[in-house]
This record gives structure tokens, C-alpha cells and sequence, in this order.
């Protein structure tokens, strides 16, 4: 892939085409005396499902690979879109003499439609948001 987002990773299991990969999160807060109150509390692992062009087994290293303009889709789908309907929302409302708490509310409301439709439109979403497991060479 030309321009690609990725990050390395364990195979945990196998599905045919599907390989559910572990990643090791790493957090540079592991000194810091406040890690507790901003929520940082541990390193974790991250499970990730994505797809596999040639054949894996467990414990394989892989590397997972998001095209640049799959992850410029996941930024505009998860941040940019909602900001714009939070932001048309309220304008909208507020411009047609709506009072500030019902702005606010109806923006709001309208992130959490945004947020249903997206829900309901995951699938097609998936096939565009394609992540694929890459061997790691040895």
C-alpha cells in the first residue's frame, strides 16, 4: 500500500480471510505522577480484526496497514462530520430564535442521530475502512 497508516502486532486467531491481531499499547505517562487522575492508569493490549492477503497462524508477527485515504474517511466519519452537524445544528436553531438550552439540546440530539446512522451504516463503512495484516519480515 502507497501511504500507508499502520502499526506492528501479534496474530491472536484465525478465521479464514479474518485474523484478529493483539497490539501492545504503549503509554509514555508510566512515570508521571498524575497518570491516576487524567485516566491513564496502565498499558494495555488492543485487539484489532482485519484482513489477511496471504495465510497466517497464530503468534505470527504482522504489520496492519490503513490506506491514507481510509484514515482520512475514519477522521472525517468519527470527527469532522459530527462537528459540522453539532455546529449546523445549533446555528440553524439558534437562527430561527430557538433559545440557547434548546440549541444545545437539538445539537446534541442531532450528534446522537448522526451517531445512530453511522451505526446503522457500519457495514458499508467496514468495506471501506479496510485494514490489512501484513507478514512482518523476518
Amino acid at each position: 500500500m502507497s501511504e500507508a497508516v499502520g502499526s506492528c502486532g501479534t496474530v491472536a486467531s484465525v478465521d479464514g480471510d479474518r485474523v484478529e491481531v493483539m497490539i501492545g499499547v504503549v503509554s509514555a505517562c508510566n512515570h508521571c505522577q498524575a497518570k491516576v487522575a487524567c485516566g491513564v492508569v496502565r498499558a494495555a493490549n488492543r485487539t484489532v480484526h482485519a484482513r489477511a492477503a496471504v495465510p497466517l497462524a497464530p503468534g505470527d508477527a504482522v504489520r496492519l496497514e490503513l490506506s491514507a485515504a481510509s484514515a482520512r474517511l475514519a477522521l472525517a466519519v468519527a470527527f469532522v462530520a459530527p462537528l459540522v452537524v453539532a455546529l449546523a445544528a445549533m446555528a440553524g436553531l439558534l437562527w430561527s430564535g430557538a433559545g440557547d438550552a434548546v440549541a444545545g439540546v437539538g445539537a446534541l440530539l442531532s450528534v446522537a442521530a448522526y451517531f445512530g446512522l453511522v451505526r446503522v451504516l457500519r457495514g458499508t463503512l467496514t468495506r471501506s475502512l479496510r485494514i490489512d495484516a501484513v507478514p512482518e519480515p523476518v
